[in-house]
């Protein structure tokens, strides 16, 4: 079995993510390809939305695609730092067969710094690599990288041909926070779930609780295979506008924030 696993913080989920998928899909290669927002971010500096939000993104965007195109919470509900060469092997074990063969779906940007993911060499010679081009100007750099890996570590590497969508989560964050639409850089219905939840609209709220994210992660972790989905997300938004009324009324953000999390674990 040939499975295509596309990782990410997919804070949100965008058109350039959905331009990846279909394009991977397309190849006619794979008989799934798995979409697995992250969990515990390994990166302690990232505050990450919570989960339930960036999965819904996701959700939302993959709901009317191919059956073999899944949606997997794999490393949310993983009890420990999400690392995909320790993600991989639980996929594998996991499988009924031996004949599991797994392929990374990566940007271009990723394979240019490959050498920084955790026990690389050891992920390298576990899996494939397939790659959309971020930049065309980066082509022959990236070329390069991809011999050079596929000669060192024996590692299938494809690079996707695809219509390059000059797109980041980052972007998104950026022009919503800054008041702007970013409905054009979202699957419709992505943007309307984002715009009436408001999901980034209490950033500046949320960043006086940097100190206390993990925790929170952790909470949300622990209640996740307890509620619905539909639950998860309302568990979110009462947490943001709990913090935002704490916040007015100089009450503590972190008893708010669990408060309002936990709501409906209680």
């Amino acid at each position: 079995m040939r499975v295509a696993l596309f990782g990410g913080a997919f804070d949100p989920f965008h058109l350039a993510h959905l331009e990846m998928i279909n394009s991977c899909w397309a190849l006619g290669k794979y008989e799934q390809l798995i979409v697995m927002p992250t969990g515990l971010s390994p990166h302690k500096n990232l505050q990450a939305s919570l989960a339930a939000y960036r999965y819904e993104t996701c959700r939302l965007a993959l709901q009317d695609h191919d059956e073999g195109i899944l949606l997997s919470d794999e490393e949310i509900v993983y009890p420990g730092i999400s690392y995909t060469v320790d993600t991989v092997g639980r996929l594998k074990a996991a499988a009924a067969t031996d004949a599991l063969t797994i392929d990374l779906l990566i940007g271009s940007d990723s394979l240019l710094a490959i050498h920084k993911w955790y026990k690389y060499e050891q992920l390298l010679k576990e899996v494939g690599l397939v790659v959309a081009v971020r930049n065309p100007a980066q082509i022959k750099e990236i070329n390069d990288q991809a011999q050079k890996i596929s000669r060192q570590y024996n590692t299938r590497i494809e690079i996707l041909q695809m219509e390059p969508i000059p797109i980041s989560s980052t972007k998104v964050r950026e022009a919503l926070l800054g008041g702007e639409s970013a409905d054009h850089l979202l699957p419709p219905s992505v943007a309307s779930f984002i715009n009436d939840n408001k999901i980034y609209a209490f950033a500046s709220d949320l960043s006086g609780l940097s100190s206390d994210w993990l925790y929170l992660q952790k909470l949300e972790q622990t209640q996740w295979p307890l509620l619905s989905q539909k639950r998860r997300v309302h568990g979110l938004n009462v947490m943001q506008y709990s913090i935002h009324l704490a916040k007015i009324h100089k009450v503590d953000l972190r008893r708010a924030a669990v408060a309002g999390l936990l709501h409906d674990y209680a």
